[in-house]
């Protein structure tokens, strides 16, 4: 009786770490992409602010949800999450996603 409970303590135990280095992970990911790429083209090469930046963070959104993906393990409910809802994101600007549709 005390081992299924002393079991299913430690693997809820190594699922939230796993999860809290994951996410640790993922921003570290963003933060880093973020800032060499402001300093490198800010100021290193001091250019102003044009509207294709944008699409360069998106990216490295994406990278950091990636990175949360891989890192966690699937058993763990909020890698699922997280995919489910970059994918519904993404379908949402593709116009692939309809109301009442849930094939996500």
């Amino acid at each position: 009786m005390i081992r299924p409970i002393l079991r299913k303590f430690i693997n809820s135990f190594q699922n939230m770490a796993l999860l809290c280095v994951g996410t640790v992970a993922a921003v570290l990911t963003v933060i880093v992409l973020v800032l060499s790429f402001c300093v490198d083209t800010f100021v290193i090469h001091q250019r102003p602010w044009e509207m294709e930046y944008l699409q360069q963070f998106v990216k490295f959104f994406i990278i950091g949800v990636t990175v949360l993906v891989v890192a966690v393990p699937d058993k763990v409910g909020s890698s699922r999450g997280c995919s489910r809802g970059t994918a519904a994101g993404r379908h949402a600007r593709l116009g692939l996603l309809r109301p009442g549709n849930s094939t996500v």
